[in-house]
């Protein structure tokens, strides 16, 4: 088995169908050689968009980074929110328990005061 095509064509006839046919062989080869032609200019547009979507795997990259950042930058922003709001009341809880003890040791002594008048 051989991996080359072999195309043999045999002919028998007057001159005018050698012309007839050697025309059409010529009409065939220019046939292919324009298909070759039209090959290429596809491998090429191939090529072509295949570096337009390299192009573009890379800005979608550089947008998804971007806004990757920009997440972050929200989270970490909302998380320091979060901490300063909870500092508040934590302290204004502090505040007002530390209130509640001085009145209630305020009424204590208040009531103590009383009895022993």
């Amino acid at each position: 088995m051989t991996s080359d095509a072999e195309i043999v064509i045999g002919i028998r006839a007057d001159g005018t169908s050698a012309r007839v046919i050697k025309r059409d062989l010529d009409s065939l080869a220019d046939s292919g050689e324009k298909a070759e032609r039209s090959a290429k200019k596809l491998d090429g547009g191939i090529k072509g968009l295949n570096r337009t979507m390299i192009a573009a795997k890379g800005i979608v990259g550089g947008f998804v980074a971007a806004f990757s950042l920009r997440e972050l930058t929200r989270f970490s922003d909302a998380i320091t929110s979060l901490e300063t709001r909870l500092l508040n009341v934590s302290e204004s809880a502090g505040q007002a328990q530390s209130k509640q003890s001085s009145r209630a040791q305020d009424r204590t002594e208040g009531n103590r005061g009383r009895r022993h008048q």
